[in-house]
């Protein structure tokens, strides 16, 4: 049941997000806040970790006198730092994600890095963050899979035909 309260709150996120509502972000918070328990009790270390940054960041979303959905425009270069800077991330969470015994070290630390990294293009209403996100859905189907939240599948394959309407939109 926790599952499904987890699914639907990210959902409504997503699709409010989508439609640039503001009550996305107090959605997200729940969402994420029920995510954080179920991933720690499933050893995924780095996307419990994860769900606490989106806490964080729903947070400064709703509270952001910012918060207007405009997309700055981000040149090729910054792209490709960020890009660079993601990945590096990637394997330095890696290592640490290891030495915490997490059940899937370099899946876990991919979909930390680059959620982290999505989230980040997201709250500053850059629009590729749907590529990266378009990656962590489908590494996450795997993981949940791995895991045996097989319910939030589902969510994963939405969450992925969403990013690619976030993109042709």
């Amino acid at each position: 049941m926790l599952e499904i309260l987890a699914i639907l709150s990210s959902l409504g996120y997503t699709v409010f997000y989508l439609l640039e509502w503001w009550w996305c972000w107090p959605l997200a918070m729940v969402g994420s806040s029920i995510y954080f328990y179920l991933c720690r009790k499933a050893n995924l270390k780095g996307e419990s970790w994860l769900q606490l940054f989106y806490v964080g960041f729903a947070v400064y979303g709703w509270i952001s006198p910012n918060n207007s959905f405009q997309d700055p425009n981000w040149n090729w270069k910054e792209h490709s730092y960020f890009a660079i800077g993601t990945i590096v991330l990637w394997q330095a969470l890696a290592y640490v994600l290891k030495q915490r015994k997490s059940a899937l070290p370099q899946v876990d630390s991919f979909v930390l890095a680059f959620a982290l990294a999505g989230t980040v293009l997201q709250i500053l209403f850059i629009e590729l963050n749907w590529y990266y996100f378009i990656l962590v859905n489908l590494v996450c189907i795997y993981t949940y899979w791995n895991r045996g939240m097989k319910k939030s599948i589902v969510l994963y394959l939405v969450y992925f035909g969403l990013s690619v309407y976030g993109i042709i939109q």
